[in-house]
C-alpha cells in the first residue's frame, strides 16, 4: 500500500504544522505500537515543539488579544479616580487640605486622560509612577481610602499588574520565536513525516498479518484534501 506524495515545496507555512497535527491524530488513533511503527512515530512526536513554534511564527500572538480589555480596564479605573478627585476638590474648593491638594496633583499628573496617552509605553510609565508614589506615601493611600477610592485603586493596581505580566510574557515568547528561522523549524518536521510514511509502507510489506489499510486510507484522505487546496491556490495564482 502506498501513501500519496505530499507537495511539501508548495505548502504554505501554516499548512505544514496543520498536516503534521492531522498525521499525529490519525496514526495515534490506529495504535502505532500495534502497527510496529512506534519508533519512527516517536520521532514525529519529538517535533511537537517545532510544530507549536511554527504555528506561532506565522499567526497573531495569542497574548495580544488579551491586552486591549486590560488596557480598557486601566483607563476606566483611572478615570473613576480622576472623577472622584474632581468631586472632592469641588467639595473643598474654599479650603482644600494639603493632603487633598497633594493627591489631586498626583492624580491629575498621572491618571488624567490616560486613554489619550500617545503610546502604551508612556501609559505604563504613568501608572508605574503613580503607584510608586502611592506605595511610598502612606498618607495618600489613607486619603484615598477616606474618600472611598480604595476599590478603584485596587482594581487599577490589579489590571496594571496583569497587563505588565502579559506584556513581559509576550516579549519573552516573541524573542524565543524570533531566534528560530522558519526553515529550521520546517525541515525536521518534513523529514519526520517522510520517514513515517516510508516506515508505514515498509511495515505493511513486512507484516502481512496486520491490516494497514485503515491508517493508509485515512492518511491519503488528509493528503488528498491538502493537495486539493494547494492545486486550487496554484490555479488561482496563474490567473
Amino acid at each position: 500500500m502506498e501513501i500519496k506524495n505530499v507537495p511539501f515545496s508548495y505548502l504554505l507555512k501554516l499548512e505544514l504544522p496543520s498536516l503534521a497535527e492531522d498525521v499525529i491524530t490519525i496514526v495515534e488513533k490506529h495504535d502505532p505500537e500495534a502497527l510496529k511503527i512506534q519508533d519512527v512515530f516517536d520521532l514525529l512526536l519529538d517535533q511537537e515543539s517545532n510544530i507549536t513554534l511554527l504555528n506561532r511564527h506565522h499567526g497573531a500572538h495569542h497574548i495580544t488579544s488579551k491586552l486591549p480589555p486590560l488596557r480598557k480596564k486601566c483607563y476606566r479605573y483611572a478615570q473613576e479616580i480622576v472623577n472622584r478627585m474632581k468631586f472632592v476638590m469641588k467639595e473643598q474648593e474654599d479650603n482644600p487640605t494639603d493632603g487633598v491638594l497633594k493627591a489631586h496633583v498626583l492624580v491629575k499628573g498621572h491618571l488624567f486622560q490616560l486613554s489619550r496617552t500617545r503610546s502604551q509605553r508612556l501609559m505604563l510609565q504613568k501608572l508605574k509612577g503613580f503607584f510608586e508614589v502611592v506605595e511610598r506615601d502612606e498618607a495618600i493611600e489613607t486619603l484615598f481610602s477616606e474618600y472611598h477610592l480604595t476599590s478603584d485603586l485596587n482594581n487599577l493596581r490589579s489590571s496594571f499588574s496583569r497587563l505588565k505580566v502579559l506584556l513581559l510574557e509576550r516579549s519573552m515568547l516573541t524573542s524565543e520565536i524570533s531566534k528560530v528561522k522558519t526553515d529550521d523549524l520546517s525541515a525536521p518536521i518534513v523529514k519526520s513525516l517522510k520517514d513515517l510514511f516510508k516506515q508505514i509502507e515498509v511495515a505493511a510489506l513486512k507484516n502481512t498479518d496486520l491490516d494497514y489499510a485503515p491508517v493508509v486510507i485515512e492518511l491519503n484522505g488528509a493528503i488528498r484534501r491538502l493537495k486539493t487546496d494547494v492545486n486550487i491556490r496554484l490555479a488561482n495564482n496563474k490567473r
